[in-house]
C-alpha cells in the first residue's frame, strides 16, 4: 500500500513526456529539464530553487574523471590548495569544470568580478595578448592618460603629446633623464647592418619635411643653453638648399652670440664650404667682412719631417703649414717642401731723407725689442746676439740731424769682431740706419736674409742736408767701411740697405 502511495507522489510531482523531457512542478516542461517554481509569484515564506552540489576545495580537487560542465557551489576554501585543477579556486563561490579547471561563474556581486574596467587589480602571473590581425586602441582626453611606470612613458591625450621621463611633454616627443645627474644617455639610437656585406644600411636617423613647397629647409638639430625644451636655440645645424627633384642637399651651422643668431659655416651640396657667407666662391671661401678681427690659424711645426699624412702615404700636394724654424709659410709641392712663401709686395722706393722714421736700437747686450715704422710701414723686431756693445756718458750728440739719446752706446767699439742679429716681424725691402759717429777703421758687414734665404744686398747712401755726412766712408756691396785716421764724431751717415 505504501508503494502505490510514493508512486501516486512521484506522479504527481513529475511530468514525464515520452520525447525524455522532464518537467517539475510543469506538465510542458520546455526542455531536457525543467523545473518551475511552485510560487512564482506572491509572499509565501516557501524556498524555490535549485541547490547543487555543495563542497570544499579539497573535495573539488579530488574528483577525477569529471564530465565537462559539471557544476558545483564551493563552501570553503580552508582546505585544499590552490593548485591542479582548483587553481582557480580562490574563493566561495560557483564552478564548472572545462575539462581541465574548475572555472570560477562570474556573479556581478563578488570580488571575483574585479576588471580594467571597474578597480584597480594586480597580476597573478605573467600574462600575453595575442592580437593576431586584431588592433588594441587607447582613446583618451586627458593629459596623462596613459602611463607606464609614473614617468617612464606618459601620452598626453589632450595635446597628442608623448613623454618619455616625464608627464608634461612640451614636444611631439619628449625625452628626459629620469634622474638628475644621472649618467643614462637619453637617447640612443642604433642599427644592426652590414653595408660591406650587401651594400647597404639603415639609417640611424632621419629628418625630412613633409612640406614639399619649401625648397630651403629640411630639418634641424637645436642646441638650447636654458634648461627649458622651449629655450631660445643657441646653436643649430640647419638641412639647407632643398632639391626634390635630385634628393640633393647642403648643411649650415648656426651660433648665437652678442651679435645675434646667424650662419657661421655654410656647406653646398657641391661640397664648397663658406665661412662667414653662405655663398662660398670656392671649395673654402671664408669671408668675415671688413669688421672681422680673427684671422686663420696654420698648424705649425718647427721641423718639417714631423708632418704626415693622418690618411696615410705621402703628404698630400698642397699641404701648408707655418714652419717655426723659418718663420715662414711652406707648401707640400710635388717635388717635396718649398721655400718660403714671399709676401709677394712691390718694394717701396728708398727713403733717403735725412727724418728718422723708424726706432733706436734696444741698449742691453742681452737683446730686446722695438716697435716703429720702417718704409711707412709698421713694424716690430727684436735684437740678439750682441757680442760687444758699451754704453757712454758724453751723450747726447748730433749728427746728420740726428741727434742720439742721453743714454747712447757703442756697438762694437775697439772690437772689430762684433755683431748684433735684427729680426723684423715682416719682411722689409729697405732699411734705413742712421749714423752719428764712427771709430777709425769701423767697418759694418751686412748679411741679408728673406724668408731665412741669404739675398744679395744693395746700399744706398746720401749726404744729409747742410753737412757731409758721407765723407770718410767706402761703400761695398754688403758693408760699409771707416777710413777716418782718427775718431770722426762729425763722420755721421745715412744710408739704406736693400
Amino acid at each position: 500500500m505504501k508503494k502505490i502511495i510514493l508512486s501516486l507522489i512521484i506522479a504527481s510531482a513529475l511530468s514525464i513526456h515520452v520525447n525524455a523531457q522532464i518537467g517539475i512542478n510543469t506538465a510542458t516542461p520546455a526542455s531536457t529539464l525543467d523545473i518551475t517554481a511552485k510560487n512564482a509569484t506572491g509572499t509565501t515564506t516557501n524556498v524555490d530553487g535549485l541547490l547543487v552540489p555543495r563542497v570544499d576545495r579539497q573535495r573539488a580537487q579530488s574528483m577525477t574523471g569529471i564530465p565537462v560542465s559539471t557544476m558545483i557551489y564551493v563552501n570553503s576554501i580552508g582546505t585544499g590548495a590552490q593548485s591542479g585543477t582548483a587553481a582557480n579556486i580562490d574563493t566561495v563561490g560557483y564552478y564548472y569544470f572545462d575539462g581541465t579547471l574548475w572555472t570560477k561563474i562570474k556573479t556581478g556581486s563578488t570580488s571575483s568580478d574585479v576588471n580594467i574596467y571597474n578597480s584597480n587589480g594586480t597580476l597573478t602571473g605573467n600574462r600575453t595578448v595575442t592580437q593576431g590581425a586584431n588592433t588594441l586602441a587607447f582613446t583618451g582626453t586627458a593629459n596623462n592618460a596613459f602611463s607606464v611606470n609614473g614617468n617612464t612613458l606618459s601620452v598626453d591625450a589632450a595635446n597628442n603629446l608623448v613623454g618619455m621621463g616625464t608627464t608634461a611633454p612640451s614636444s611631439v616627443l619628449a625625452v628626459y633623464t629620469r634622474t638628475p645627474g644621472g649618467l643614462t644617455d637619453a637617447l640612443s639610437v642604433g642599427i644592426n647592418n652590414c653595408k660591406v656585406c650587401n651594400g647597404n644600411a639603415a639609417r640611424s636617423i632621419t629628418l625630412y619635411n613633409m612640406n614639399r613647397t619649401d625648397d630651403k629647409y629640411i630639418g634641424a638639430l637645436d642646441f638650447i643653453p636654458s634648461a627649458s625644451a622651449t629655450g631660445i636655440s643657441g646653436a643649430s645645424i640647419l638641412g639647407i638648399d632643398r632639391d626634390i627633384t635630385n634628393n640633393f642637399a647642403g648643411l649650415q651651422f648656426l651660433t648665437r652670440n652678442a651679435t645675434g643668431f646667424a650662419a657661421r659655416m655654410t656647406i653646398k651640396s657641391s661640397g664648397n664650404i663658406g665661412m662667414g657667407t653662405d655663398n662660398p666662391r670656392g671649395a673654402l671661401d671664408i669671408n668675415q667682412g671688413t669688421t672681422n678681427t680673427a684671422g686663420l690659424v696654420l698648424p705649425a711645426n718647427q721641423t718639417l719631417s714631423n708632418i704626415t699624412n693622418p690618411a696615410g702615404g705621402n703628404i698630400a700636394v698642397g699641404t701648408m703649414i707655418f714652419d717655426l724654424t723659418a718663420d715662414c709659410v711652406k707648401v707640400y709641392k710635388p717635388n717635396g717642401w718649398s721655400g718660403c712663401a714671399c709676401e709677394c709686395v712691390t718694394p717701396p722706393n728708398p727713403d733717403l731723407t735725412a727724418a728718422c722714421n723708424g726706432f733706436m736700437l734696444p741698449y742691453r747686450s742681452s737683446g730686446g725689442s722695438a716697435s716703429g715704422t720702417v718704409n711707412n710701414l709698421p713694424v716690430d723686431a727684436t735684437f740678439s746676439n750682441y757680442t760687444d756693445i758699451s754704453q757712454t756718458s758724453f751723450f747726447p750728440l748730433t749728427n746728420c740731424q740726428v741727434t742720439t739719446d742721453t743714454d747712447a752706446y757703442w756697438l762694437a767699439r775697439f772690437n772689430p769682431s762684433s755683431s748684433m742679429k735684427i729680426k723684423f716681424s715682416r719682411n722689409v725691402s729697405n732699411i734705413k740706419v742712421y749714423q752719428t759717429a764712427s771709430e777709425k777703421y769701423e767697418k759694418f758687414t751686412f748679411v741679408l736674409r728673406n724668408n731665412g734665404v741669404d739675398v744679395t744686398s744693395q746700399i744706398l747712401m746720401t749726404k744729409a742736408s747742410g753737412g757731409t755726412c758721407n765723407q770718410n766712408f767706402i761703400f761695398n756691396q754688403n758693408s760699409i767701411e771707416d777710413i777716418a785716421s782718427a775718431l770722426s764724431y762729425g763722420g755721421g751717415i745715412i744710408y739704406n740697405i736693400g
